[in-house]
């Protein structure tokens, strides 16, 4: 291989390697939006293994998620658009916020405080 065809090959590595470098944070960009929060009950104390409900209201489509240890939830990768969020725990009132608006590539925090008694 002669000189020139390895000063070639180097360029065209080069430029490629360029490319991908320059282009990774861009495919590394959603558009999505992340919805999360934390459950308490009304002293503050964090409710862990309760069952957390995203709803889309244009679309009726809707995922659950559950707390972690600390109480947190959280939803990525969410479209935009109006959601409410449900919140369900044996011995608690039903937990509801609605006309939550996800924008692209935004964050929004719903947390719950849970009140004692029975849900329907």
């Amino acid at each position: 291989m002669t000189s020139l065809q390895l000063r070639l090959r180097r360029s065209v590595l080069s430029a490629l390697v360029a490319i991908l470098v320059m282009s990774a944070p861009a495919l590394a960009q959603d558009y999505r939006g992340k919805v999360q929060g934390v459950v308490t009950d009304s002293s503050g104390a964090a409710l862990p293994g309760v069952n957390v409900m995203l709803k889309n209201i244009g679309t009726g489509v809707d995922v659950t998620r559950q707390t972690n240890s600390e109480g947190r939830y959280i939803f990525d990768f969410v479209e935009s658009g109006v959601y409410a969020v449900l919140v369900e725990a044996t011995g608690f009132k039903k937990y509801e916020q609605r006309n939550i608006t996800v924008q692209n590539r935004g964050d929004v925090t719903v947390d719950a405080r849970m009140e004692i008694g029975t849900w329907r």
